[in-house]
């Protein structure tokens, strides 16, 4: 008989259910605050999806002007952001300097070469737009730094095409790409050594102003960048993981494409091989596994989200 799998059980540091009434969870993003959270709803119900050609795809815009709202909370308290009269669907919310908000469409439709979708969009703390720039199609995760930075990540289809995006050269063709606060490139990825190109950055960790992890298909390495230069890299047998936390020389990865709800505790060794310290699943205060819809990490913090309860482990507390 198999060993029954370590249990963790986490209890909930918020119950958000009646801070939405009225709108519908879209989202939750991490701040470079790592112990910060933003939550991002829409006015209910939620109109992400539209069926063309007998198929299922995303909306990038609706004919109605919706509200978005935005939470940001931190240990103590929150504070509350309201985006009105949209037309986009965003995907992802970030903080900028200056008082500034990013809003982003994971989405972008490319039409000519001067005739494409700007997904991001700038705002102040009063919901008044302050500029728009193309951040490019198939967008998987948004990161900004303090200085206001963004880190963007790409899935294959934001890396060989989609949404005409395939007549051009996609933005997302690098997999992984650094812009200042007004879109402008700053860093994009390139392989070294034995690295394969990306086709799906399926998790991106950024650490600090200067340092950021990804982790790939297909290979599935994790690799550490410095200052717009590749640092580490570190070989993982561990393939399909969406998320991953760091701290110092520790990861712990989610799941994997047979265990998506388990995690994975491995130390990274100055020789480059990742050594498996540790597996478990969470649980939530009535010993259910916690699965959740919405999950993301920043540093060394996993937030995940189930029945409008957000639940937080700390990779300093396993180590």
């Amino acid at each position: 008989m198999a060993a029954k799998l370590q249990q963790i059980k986490l209890t909930p540091k918020l119950n958000f259910k009646k801070l939405l009434k009225g709108f519908e969870l879209v989202n939750i993003c991490s701040h470079h605050a790592a112990d910060k959270l933003f939550l991002l709803a829409v006015t209910a119900p939620a109109n992400y999806r539209e069926t063309k050609k007998g198929g299922i795809f995303a909306k990038l815009k609706v004919h109605k002007p919706q509200s978005f709202v935005i939470f940001l909370f931190d240990e103590s308290d929150h504070k509350r952001f309201e985006i009105p009269k949209q037309t986009w669907n965003y995907h992802f919310v970030q903080p900028l300097p200056d008082n500034e908000l990013l809003l982003v469409c994971g989405r972008s439709a490319y039409r000519g070469s001067d005739d494409y979708d700007l997904n991001a969009q700038v705002f102040d703390f009063n919901g008044v737009l302050k500029r728009s720039f193309l951040l490019g199609d198939g967008i998987e995760d948004v990161q900004t730094t303090t200085d206001g930075c963004i880190w963007t990540s790409y899935f294959d289809e934001g890396i060989f095409g989609n949404f005409g995006w395939h007549n051009t050269q996609p933005v997302g063709l690098p997999g992984l790409i650094l812009w200042n606060k007004f879109g402008e490139k700053l860093y994009e990825f390139s392989p070294v050594g034995s690295l394969e190109h990306m086709a799906d950055c399926y998790a991106l960790n950024v650490t600090n102003d200067n340092e950021a992890w990804c982790y790939y298909y297909s290979q599935f390495p994790i690799v550490k960048i410095q200052n717009q230069e590749i640092k580490n890299i570190w070989e993982t047998n561990l393939r399909g993981s969406d998320r991953f936390a760091i701290w110092e020389n520790y990861a712990l990865f989610r799941g994997g494409y047979e265990d998506h709800d388990q995690y994975f505790l491995y130390s990274l060794e100055e020789s480059g091989e990742m050594k498996l310290q540790e597996s478990f699943e969470l649980i939530d205060e009535n010993n259910r596994k916690l699965e959740g819809r919405y999950r993301t990490a920043r540093g060394p913090i996993f937030h995940i989200c189930q029945n409008h309860k957000l639940y937080q482990i700390d990779l300093r507390n396993l180590i």
